[in-house]
């Protein structure tokens, strides 16, 4: 469903992908992790259009993103789910505005059909009844829920998730990984979540892949990440999950994003 070939890019005179190739098969859940300020994010970025390589091609159902026309480009965003890592929920739209937008600014479709839709998702995400508020009103978590609400909303065949759970509390963390887990069984998208999430997130998907400068150092099952005999791959999972049983965030955890 989703390939990566030969990624190249470079920011600032820095380059940040060197020679990614990866794929990810229809229907699978791929956790994608590595060190702080490795390019993950701008990996995602790439997979959704929004950033463009320097070399290389990224095919989604066959199409090669970079090459499309604006119009084609647009017809594929319709395509995916992307839940940001701050959420990026619109501060002057109630709840549920927030969530009937991608529905209102792409399809045709009566108020009636949006309203069902949007109670649908708030429902799977524990939020019916909460429509009316504004995100200033809500907690962190509840916060996560809605946008991932609007990132389900249009039954996308494609998910992205950048860091789903960064500054949330262990308890949290637990929720939104069940709602992500719940919502893949019901929708059976393809999934990527960039995470720092070791080892909570390995339940929940099918492959774990590891970024390590600037390329895919390792790709391999959850058991088959922990066991590996590569050095480098053992001593970054050893050290995420140590943290993790300290109560430590990795170091740079919480801004991966803007340093990517």
């Amino acid at each position: 469903m989703v390939r990566i070939e030969n990624l190249y890019r470079a920011l600032q005179g820095h380059p940040v992908l060197q020679g990614v190739s990866l794929g990810i098969e229809r229907g699978q859940v791929l956790a994608l992790i590595g060190p702080s300020g490795g390019g993950k994010s701008v990996l995602l970025k790439h997979v959704v259009g929004l950033m463009r390589p320097d070399a290389g091609h990224v095919y989604v159902g066959g199409q090669d993103v970079h090459c499309l026309s604006r119009r084609k480009l647009n017809a594929l965003h319709g395509r995916f789910g992307f839940l940001f890592q701050n959420g990026a929920l619109f501060d002057s739209m109630t709840v549920f505005e927030n969530v009937a937008f991608p529905l209102q600014h792409r399809y045709k479709l009566a108020d009636s059909e949006v309203e069902k839709r949007v109670r649908v998702e708030l429902d799977q995400v524990g939020l019916d009844g909460h429509g009316h508020k504004y995100p200033d009103e809500l907690s962190g978590g509840m916060a996560k829920r809605v946008a991932l609400a609007r990132a389900l909303v249009t039954s996308p065949e494609v998910m992205l998730f950048d860091e789903p759970t960064t500054g949330l509390d262990p308890i949290i963390v637990e929720s939104i990984h069940k709602l992500i887990r719940s919502s893949h069984e019901r929708m059976r998208f393809t999934g990527i979540i960039v995470t720092h999430e070791i080892p909570s997130i390995f339940p929940l998907v099918d492959k774990v892949a590891v970024l390590y400068e600037g390329r895919i150092r390792f790709v391999g099952t959850a058991r088959e990440t922990m066991t590996t005999d590569d050095e480098v791959v053992r001593a970054f999972v050893d050290s995420a999950m140590r943290l993790a049983r300290e109560g430590v965030p990795e170091p740079g955890a919480a801004t991966d994003h803007a340093a990517e």
